[in-house]
């Protein structure tokens, strides 16, 4: 651990009024360090350390647990920096015991319907970024262009294949354009649902962690999010729908979010695709991202054919 990263914990020790008894390494996220912190006050406060740009994550997760303060989301935390705020950062955020997700069951599914429910109350006029959204309309096809011409700065080529695949992601996004203008008040996002993000604690709440992607936009897309990180498949379309049938209050609503899920499904997949391109992580998956981005699209011009 950098000494940096030793100071902040000793200073947030001292504003506990308390004493560091442990300290344990946790799972890696692909772009900061966790350690889960033993106090001897018996607290237990979970760090989350990052530097560069990455560091502007946890500015987000810090901002976004502000504005979740009324709702039974929030928790506690606490952000330090150091030098400039993109410089070093270091989040404290008060540690939830309990269980992680193993599959999406028909109850979690209704909890985290539930739960996304509360979360996407707290809305803006602007979409973007937590800390400053500014962005007055949505265009998916746009934000993935510019996003994989960022990312293909870092990659020295990439398939034919792909770029097949992602001319025909394009053109599936530009045309559904018209649901996104439809949208004028944009909601609160997690950004990051899988597993590893969600935990049943004690008391049998589920509880979402790691907002380090929130920001304001559709809600649709946080339903399109579940789940790449699961073994079998990257999109699990079956728990999918029954999580927006969960979520949606009337059919009507349900078929409009419908249309919107496929699109940020998609774009989804791209992104990290291209995410991890650039950083060459899991490269054992890029092949199953290529079959199932293929799989939806096909899926998508079968049920448009109709």
């Amino acid at each position: 651990m950098p000494p940096h990263y030793k100071q902040a914990i000793t200073t947030f020790a001292k504003q506990r009024q308390t004493i560091l008894s442990s300290i344990k390494p946790l799972q890696q996220g692909l772009s900061n360090t966790h350690f889960l912190l033993h106090f001897q006050n018996s607290e237990r406060w979970v760090v989350k350390c990052a530097k560069g740009y990455v560091a502007n994550g946890l500015r987000k997760e810090a901002k976004t647990y502000t504005l979740l303060q009324e709702t039974e989301l929030h928790l506690d935390s606490f952000l330090q920096t150091k030098g400039t705020a993109a410089e070093s950062n270091c989040l404290f955020v008060r540690y939830v015991q309990g269980q992680k997700i193993h599959t999406w069951s028909p109850p979690i599914l209704e909890e985290l319907a539930l739960a996304l429910k509360e979360i996407h109350h707290i809305s803006t006029p602007f979409a973007g970024n937590v800390l400053n959204p500014t962005k007055a309309k949505l265009t998916p096809h746009l934000e993935l262009q510019k996003r994989a011409r960022l990312m293909r700065t870092q990659i020295k080529k990439e398939t034919p294949r792909f770029e097949r695949i992602f001319d025909h992601v394009l053109t599936i996004l530009a045309s559904n354009q018209t649901h996104f203008h439809e949208i004028t008040e944009f909601s609160l996002l997690h950004g990051d649902i899988h597993y590893e993000n969600l935990i049943v604690d004690s008391g049998g709440s589920l509880k979402l962690i790691d907002w380090e992607r929130s920001q304001f936009g559709d809600r649709a897309f946080d339903l399109a999010l579940i789940n790449w990180h699961a073994q079998e498949c990257i999109v699990d379309t079956d728990a999918q729908q029954q999580l927006l049938s969960l979520y949606a209050t009337s059919q009507e609503e349900r078929v409009t979010l419908a249309s919107r899920v496929a699109c940020w499904t998609l774009f989804r997949l791209v992104s990290d695709y291209l995410f991890l391109r650039r950083f060459n992580f899991l490269s054992h998956k890029y092949e199953s991202f290529f079959l199932e981005i293929e799989r939806l699209i096909s899926q998508y011009v079968e049920v448009n054919r109709r």
